[in-house]
């Protein structure tokens, strides 16, 4: 196996089993993913091959969510023959390098694959790309074999194990300290409603406030990943600054959805669909709320 592929899935518990399924996987793997390593290997052995963790942050391990940094990376780490990589940030790359850089990137690493027998895969949710754009993705990456489009429950086939259910039935913490960043609940399919939170300043700022904020957040749904990193951050200077980046970004996404929902005849399912999911995700927020005005304003 050689050359791009999908996977229509982001969770890790679909993603990797999905992998290691193919026929003939003997090589190493190599993941370039935006999982903390911590998480990362309940998923992959260190013995499979490099790890490396796509950030914005300077580590050792870090690596850019630039396309031509990423490919660079590749370069002068180069799989092996029957190796695959795995690259969880294609989104991440589009909004960093923008549509023509990375498209031409990925026709750069699709020749360089096939040239020294590779694969690479790439976790993707399509709801997440421009028609268009999703288009000349699939066309360059297809498919993984011998894998399926998800279901409504995100399953890739009635083979593939279940990801962890979120943990709704979980009491809030009764002390600060009682919730731990590996017990964080997952987003739900279909998010209780979204409200606003009081804003948590500076001083008093924790690295347990911060996760019992980030499990309000994520019990309404909303994808963190980008602020995951702040729980590992010693000086709290740091993390409270990437906290109040993703709170203002959280802030702007319930404005927009509830506008969304206001005015829900203005947009058709499939719309509401896209671009619910792409604000539950905090995912292209600036052009989701231009499509939104302007289609309020005009129908």
């Amino acid at each position: 196996m050689r050359g791009l592929f999908t996977v229509d899935s982001v969770d890790p518990n679909i993603v990797y089993p999905a992998i290691e399924s193919q026929d003939g996987q003997d090589g190493s793997l190599h993941c370039y993913s935006r999982l903390p390593m911590r998480q990362l290997l309940r998923h992959v052995s260190t013995n499979r091959g490099g790890l490396w963790w796509i950030s914005e942050q300077e580590e050792e391990t870090a690596v850019r969510p630039d396309a031509a940094e990423v490919l660079a990376h590749l370069h002068r780490h180069s799989p092996l023959e029957g190796d695959i990589v795995v690259i969880d940030a294609l989104q991440w790359m589009l909004q960093n390098s923008g549509e023509r850089n990375v498209l031409d990137a990925l026709q750069r690493l699709d020749s360089f694959s096939r040239r020294i027998g590779f694969a690479v895969v790439f976790p993707v949710e399509p709801l997440a790309f421009e028609h268009r754009l999703w288009a000349r993705i699939r066309t360059l990456a297809p498919l993984l074999p011998n894998t399926k489009q998800p279901d409504q429950n995100g399953v890739l086939d009635k083979e593939a194990p279940e990801a962890t259910p979120a943990s709704d039935g979980e009491e809030e913490p009764s002390t600060m300290d009682a919730t731990t960043s590996d017990e964080i609940a997952s987003p739900e399919p279909h998010p209780p409603t979204v409200v606003h939170l009081v804003s948590l300043p500076r001083k008093g700022f924790s690295v347990s406030l911060l996760q019992k904020r980030m499990l309000q957040w994520k019990r309404m749904g909303f994808d963190l990943s980008e602020l995951e990193p702040a729980l590992a951050f010693e000086d709290l200077d740091r993390a409270h600054a990437l906290y109040a980046q993703t709170e203002q970004r959280i802030t702007g996404a319930i404005d927009v959805l509830r506008r969304l929902e206001a005015h829900e005849s203005s947009f058709t399912v499939t719309e509401r669909e896209l671009h619910g999911y792409r604000l539950m995700n905090l995912i292209d927020l600036e052009a989701t709320k231009e499509f939104v005005e302007h289609a309020i304003s005009t129908r």
